[in-house]
């Protein structure tokens, strides 16, 4: 098993990409050495280019020529009195690309958990914290639909431990081993490497692991990214966005959530929450215009449960994708090679 290495700017082999802005208009980028930046030539040039990071654009010196539309990763090597950046080799991306045909199995997490749980490894039991983690995990996957409230979806998603070797590399291995991942890794060295457990094991690690560098890539992208393990889900995860802009020289914050999920008779389902100082926005996505109908149908049971919010709108219509193929495209946007292949 390979473990992902706790993500840290490494020295690769770079091209400098120094900006020519005033010290003025640096601070205003909120940047500080050894951050990893995505940016996007908005301008290309042999030695000069406009760099778009996302919510603001830099005109920068460079000695690599690029070309409009290129990609770029950069880290931050100075920002005083020069804003420098460095172009790094993305090893991130071909990890993730080559783990990428996961998502497109099911997660299978709570048999494996329950064999853990009944079996007995090496004369041995379980170590007690990791007994202690898997039982809850357990429990609230275990919990129906109905009774899976915030907090306790909050906890499951925490109790993942996606950040176990980030906490490891710090010297907190109590905190990594409170987590599934790390209860995970402790338990599998008392399995037979040959067992049918040992297999399932390697599989869903393999499946938190792709979890990791998905969530690494879109923290990149200013996005938070929530896997949702749950069994009465073919497919689940929740992206979060927080946005800012200015209107009337007042600063503007909303909240997006984007929830997506494949479920068992609904198909494909997309759910958009926007929050902002209006109040809250609902537009559901479906597989087709007759589910949309249908979930639409139920809009008065769902105004009464959201009573408590100042609900603005809601809204139901088709054009929902499959979950799996969202999270390849959005953890992955620049790579058009992607290939869809089913029998």
């Amino acid at each position: 098993m390979n473990i992902i290495p706790p993500t840290s700017p490494v020295p690769f082999a770079v091209q400098p990409v120094v900006s020519t802005s005033s010290l003025h208009e640096q601070r205003q980028y909120d940047l500080h050495p050894n951050q990893m930046v995505r940016a996007t030539v908005a301008e290309g040039g042999a030695d000069r280019a406009l760099l778009d990071l996302g919510h603001q654009q830099v005109l920068a010196e460079t000695k690599v020529p690029l070309q409009k539309g290129q990609k770029l990763n950069l880290m931050v090597v100075e920002t005083s009195p020069q804003l420098i950046l460095q172009i790094v080799e993305d090893k991130l991306a071909s990890r993730l690309l080559r783990s990428l045909h996961l998502l497109a199995e099911k997660p299978e997490m709570l048999p494996l958990l329950g064999r853990l749980l009944a079996g007995s490894f090496s004369g041995k039991g379980l170590p007690e914290q990791a007994q202690a983690v898997l039982a809850r995990v357990v429990e609230l996957m275990r919990l129906p639909p109905g009774q899976l409230k915030g907090e306790g979806l909050a906890e499951l998603i925490r109790l993942l431990g996606l950040d176990a070797e980030a906490l490891l590399a710090k010297g907190d291995g109590a905190k990594a081993l409170a987590g599934l991942k790390g209860a995970l890794l402790q338990v599998a060295g008392l399995l037979a490497e040959d067992s049918a457990t040992a297999a399932m094991m390697e599989k869903q690690l393999k499946g938190l692991e792709l979890y990791q560098l998905c969530r690494v890539r879109l923290e990149q992208d200013g996005m938070l990214f929530f896997p949702l393990l749950l069994p009465f889900l073919e497919q689940g995860f929740v992206f979060a966005q927080k946005n800012e802009s200015e209107s009337d020289g007042e600063a503007e914050i909303s909240h997006l959530l984007s929830l997506h999920l494949r479920l068992e008779g609904l198909g494909n389902l997309q759910i958009r929450l926007l929050h902002d100082g209006k109040g809250v926005f609902l537009r559901f996505y479906c597989e087709s215009q007759a589910i949309a109908d249908f979930v639409g149908s139920f809009s008065d049971e769902l105004n009464e449960g959201l009573a408590s919010l100042p609900l603005q709108g809601v809204s139901f219509t088709d054009g929902a994708q499959e979950p799996a193929r969202v999270l390849a495209e959005t953890a992955m946007p620049e790579r058009d090679g992607l290939l869809d292949a089913r029998v």
